[in-house]
């Protein structure tokens, strides 16, 4: 059946469990419109929401249809809880993989701008992502504010910015973080990667008890293990600075170079029960400072 190719102001429901459709049509074009679909495997909410859908053949559970391309704009959004605004998003859909070629968004009082791809098999593909001056409160730990990127198949990560960043959550905390992260794979609770690296950097860093001021991070990742590069941070009242290799067969970690300058702190009762259960090691190279 054919009908008409532009909706305006109006609201869309949608659910995994939609009926098929009697229609379609060569392009669908949407004005000041709203999406809501809180049943779906996507919590989505979207108001003033503008745009087309070319062509527009919807399916039982589909209501976009399953080969289309999508170019959507939004006055406000919240997906699986995250609100955001000015949302800008254009890409296609085929079968059960969504291509996002542009993505943009206020969100956290900051910018979110990239382009990604969710597989059939859940699994996503971040070629590109940058978040700039993120402010965000969570009532999560750290593990739980993390968990969501456990629950997917599969992230790979292209390149990864993070500029200026405020983060905060009940015992932990992160401020003025500059982040770099490319050409990593994360998969449940591990990595892999042939050439990754990380540079980052901020003003504080709390987690439980640890306190960092001006920690700096830069490493080189590989299928053998990691290569911290630079590890410098300023800690109870003093400095600490060390570099080495951490080693995946085995799980060992070998510092080539360690300083530890004006610290006062009290070691745990268990101090050295601590140091024992861990392999790790020392090796001392030419100019390297005694600690």
């Amino acid at each position: 059946m054919s009908i008409p190719s532009c909706w305006k102001t109006g609201t869309l429901n949608l659910t995994d469990q939609t009926a098929p459709l009697p229609f379609k049509a060569d392009r669908l074009q949407l004005r000041d419109m709203a999406f809501n679909s809180p049943n779906s495997e996507w919590k989505l909410s979207a108001q003033r929401v503008n745009g087309g859908v070319v062509p527009w053949s919807p399916k039982a559970g589909k209501v976009l249809g399953t080969k289309a391309q999508i170019q959507f704009s939004a006055g406000s959004l919240s997906l699986n809880d995250v609100p955001a605004t000015n949302v800008l998003i254009e890409g296609s859909i085929d079968n059960d993989r969504v291509t996002l070629t542009n993505l943009g968004a206020d969100i956290a009082r900051g910018t979110l701008t990239g382009n990604a791809q969710r597989n059939a098999d859940g699994s996503w593909q971040v070629e590109n992502l940058r978040m700039a001056d993120i402010r965000l409160q969570s009532e999560k730990s750290l593990t739980d504010f993390f968990a969501p990127l456990r629950s997917v198949p599969s992230l790979q990560i292209g390149r990864l910015e993070v500029i200026d960043a405020r983060l905060q959550g009940p015992d932990w905390a992160v401020t003025d973080l500059d982040l770099s992260l490319r050409n990593m794979t994360f998969s449940k609770d591990d990595w892999q990667t042939q050439e990754g690296k990380l540079s980052m950097n901020a003003s504080e860093f709390i987690y439980g008890s640890l306190h960092l001021f001006d920690p700096i991070i830069n490493a080189e990742f590989s299928p053998q293990g990691v290569a911290l590069r630079q590890f410098t941070s300023r800690w109870e009242g003093g400095m600490v600075r060390t570099s080495g290799n951490w080693l995946r067969d085995g799980k060992t970690l070998i510092l080539d170079d360690a300083a530890i300058a004006g610290l006062e702190y009290t070691l745990p009762k268990n101090w050295q029960q601590v140091v024992d259960g861990n392999d790790t090691r020392l090796v001392k190279q030419p100019a390297t400072e005694e600690i």
